[in-house]
């Protein structure tokens, strides 16, 4: 399943000072609302997002290409990324993880370029490894499992965020509680109208 999101533009209020709550789940949506919800990679259409321009991607590593503790990238997860390339994306890993050996090990296996401990979901890192990349991250787009870290940092820097649902990783405690706040932040700013 793959749902777009629609980010809805309230009215700003009359007071400059004071926030109302249909602006203040805009101000959310803007931050945290991905534009683009998908339950497996597959399912992203990248037909499309190739015909409306958009030329990169850049994915997260743990839980959205492989498990946290898994140390080869799943088959159909390689075979997907080359399809990606066949069609022109170029493909980059962008990780928080601070492994740095785990991380090339992966990239090694994707054949792509990547980054370790990139501190999202603070935007300086990834703007810097675009200008090195020479990526326009207004035609990237931003894959990940992560509200919170992922479709914050690609809704900042204005790429076209997609959140993968998927739940065939197991989760450590903590992420898994993360993911129970993530959960209720979503359905709490996504469109009345979405499924």
């Amino acid at each position: 399943m793959s749902t777009k999101a629609s980010k809805k533009r309230t009215k700003k209020g009359s007071s400059p000072w004071l926030l109302n709550m249909p602006q203040i789940i805009d101000c959310l949506q803007e931050l945290f609302l991905p534009d683009e919800i998908v339950e497996e990679l597959e399912l992203i259409d990248i037909d499309e997002l190739l015909l409306d321009g958009f030329s990169t991607i850049i994915l997260d590593l743990d839980n959205t290409l492989l498990g946290t503790y898994e140390r080869n990238i799943p088959l159909e997860n390689i075979h997907w990324i080359q399809q990606l390339k066949s069609l022109g994306f170029r493909v980059f890993v962008f990780s928080n993880n601070s492994d740095k050996r785990r991380v090339q090990k992966m990239c090694i296996q994707l054949k792509v370029y990547g980054t370790f401990f990139s501190m999202k979901p603070l935007p300086f890192s990834l703007k810097e490894f675009a200008k090195i990349h020479k990526i326009n991250l207004k035609k990237t787009i931003y894959v990940g499992d992560q509200i919170l870290t992922d479709v914050f940092v690609g809704n900042w820097v204005k790429a076209y965020s997609v959140l993968v649902l998927s739940d065939k990783y197991p989760l450590t405690f903590i992420k898994t509680i993360q993911k129970d706040i993530e959960k209720k932040l979503l359905s709490f700013i996504a469109p009345k109208d979405a499924n």
